[in-house]
């Protein structure tokens, strides 16, 4: 950010000098009283922080603030008070008309150049966020034209869309690994409470940009028949409970209840996971989108039809239903009950398609009743084994207690400082994370040093990339059992399984957050 340029507003001559001096690795421009500010905020380029003295002749700070954010040409631009005014109602009228932070006099250097190098970044992110995905939903809108306008060109379309969200998929997932990480981190670290709302708002929108390319990804795959079927005996009930638990924080946030029911601890299906989680975590999410108040409540049971035997899980809402006459409609691609500019409910309508889609890929359907006003229910249908009676079980042993971690030494190879940032906040409590920047560099430290645990990043720039590097580092009789995860942003099937068979033993796609990192590392180190 060092080419930021920042705008530094206090009349007295010498605060100027120290500001710029302590502030000499950006662009700086300064203003000696409250109307030059404003004169300087509106030319181009515009600054891209306000550091602004409160105690001023003329307009003073908190009025120049004020007038700053009542216009849409400076409305975006953070400001930052500084003051030696230290009452709270002087601190609370500058967050009132609109400052993001204080800085008390007199100025503290380490301090000052910390808290403007978060906020150009916070900054940055958010433009960048806007920028992506406007961009994406553009992106989005010219293919559904395209398939509206154009039908007899629908398998080039899907062709060309495939190609794109296969070399966008990587170009997004790297920054937003930034985006969802940092944010994660700020929330749990920042004391202000706006500004914890602030981090939240940012993690939860690059959440919504990943889930919707995910989304689009997933249907892309599915047109062109590039999504194979891994297919695996899974407990149904205990996979499904999992991944409830995993929605608790967006049930909270509107004061929902989630209630799980099953009429057996165990029941296995053959099912691909990948898929069997999408399918069910799209219908939890709408559930909880659509429903103000109340319940979701998610019921898992057995039947026989005929001579096959399913499983049927129910998840019921108490939200706002579906007319009858829409049941077929949310299923289509691009559709919602609720379309238009005027439309209540986010997203870009792909959640129950793919749904759809993947059940049928499992050999299951998905059914829908509901009614308005009142709520819906959504039963998944996957095919089981006969069922038969087991015997009741034994009660198991305890388990014994986790084993606990101790101090590991980690080798991360990546290029990118954000991940590299965000990956070392992350492992902080593991132990030492060290870091390679290129493939040769990672050769050189592991000739050097065991490391107990390697984060290997795929695409490396020029040299060698990831799968080279693991490779040369396997034929080390050393590193022959040692955990190297592929911790990249191609994130299909079949680079998966590329990587695991060209010497990774363990994968996590990009963008990733500190649970998805933590079960991993865990269950390396619980064997």
């Amino acid at each position: 950010m060092q080419n930021a340029t920042i705008l530094i507003v206090d009349d007295a001559p010498e605060n100027l000098s120290i500001l710029g001096e302590l502030l000499s690795d950006y662009s700086v421009k300064v203003a000696k009283d409250g109307k030059k500010a404003l004169e300087i905020a509106n030319s181009s380029p515009q600054p891209n922080l306000i550091l602004l003295d409160i105690v001023m002749p003329g307009l003073n700070g908190f009025e120049v603030c004020k007038k700053l954010k009542q216009d849409d040409k400076t409305y975006d631009i953070p400001v930052i008070f500084m003051t030696s005014l230290n009452a709270t109602e002087d601190k609370v009228k500058g967050l009132e008309v609109g400052a993001i932070d204080y800085v008390t006099k007199p100025i503290q250097g380490a301090e000052l150049q910390a808290r403007v190098q978060n906020h150009l970044t916070l900054h940055y992110l958010q433009k960048e966020m806007k920028i992506i995905n406007k961009t994406l939903e553009d992106r989005v809108n010219q293919r559904t034209e395209e398939l509206k306008i154009a039908k007899e060109r629908a398998e080039e379309s899907n062709r060309l869309k495939s190609h794109f969200l296969s070399l966008m998929s990587h170009e997004l997932r790297t920054p937003m690994n930034g985006i969802l990480g940092y944010s994660e981190i700020l929330s749990l670290e920042l004391e202000h409470s706006h500004l914890i709302e602030y981090a939240e708002g940012i993690y939860d929108s690059g959440k919504r940009l990943k889930d919707t390319l995910n989304s689009i990804i997933n249907l892309s795959r599915l047109e062109s028949n590039k999504r194979e079927i891994y297919l695996s005996d899974v407990n149904i009930v205990e996979r499904t409970k999992a991944m409830l638990k995993s929605h608790d924080k967006s049930a909270k946030k509107k004061n929902i209840a989630l209630k799980f029911a099953s009429s057996d601890d165990e029941i296995i299906s053959q099912v691909d996971k990948t898929m069997f989680d999408v399918v069910i975590n799209n219908i939890i999410d709408n559930s909880i989108k659509y429903t103000r108040e109340g319940n979701v409540t998610v019921r898992i049971r057995k039947e026989k039809i005929k001579s096959e035997s399913f499983v049927l899980i129910d998840i019921e809402d108490t939200g706002i239903g579906i007319p009858k006459d829409k049941f077929d409609l949310i299923f289509e691609e691009f559709r919602q009950v609720d379309e238009g500019q005027g439309r209540n409910f986010e997203g870009v309508g792909l959640g129950l398609a793919i749904t759809k889609k993947f059940a049928q890929k499992l050999n299951g359907e998905v059914l829908v009743d509901s009614e308005i006003g009142k709520g819906s229910v959504f039963t998944v249908k996957l095919p089981i084994e006969d069922i038969v009676e087991m015997p009741v079980p034994t009660k198991k042993a305890a388990k014994s207690k986790t084993k606990v971690v101790d101090n590991k030494t980690m080798l991360l190879v990546e290029d990118e400082d954000i991940t590299i940032n965000v990956t070392k906040l992350f492992l902080k409590k593991y132990g030492t994370l060290e870091v390679a920047r290129s493939g040769e560099a990672a050769l050189e430290m592991t000739k050097q040093k065991q490391y107990d645990i390697i984060l290997m990043d795929i695409n490396l720039g020029k040299g060698l990339n990831g799968l080279e590097t693991t490779k040369k580092i396997r034929e080390d009789k050393n590193y022959k059992d040692t955990p190297i995860i592929a911790v990249t942003a191609y994130a299909l099937d079949s680079d998966k399984e590329q990587f695991l068979k060209e010497g990774c033993s363990h994968y996590l796609p990009k963008p990733y957050n500190k649970k998805d990192l933590y079960e991993i590392i865990d269950s390396i180190w619980k064997k």
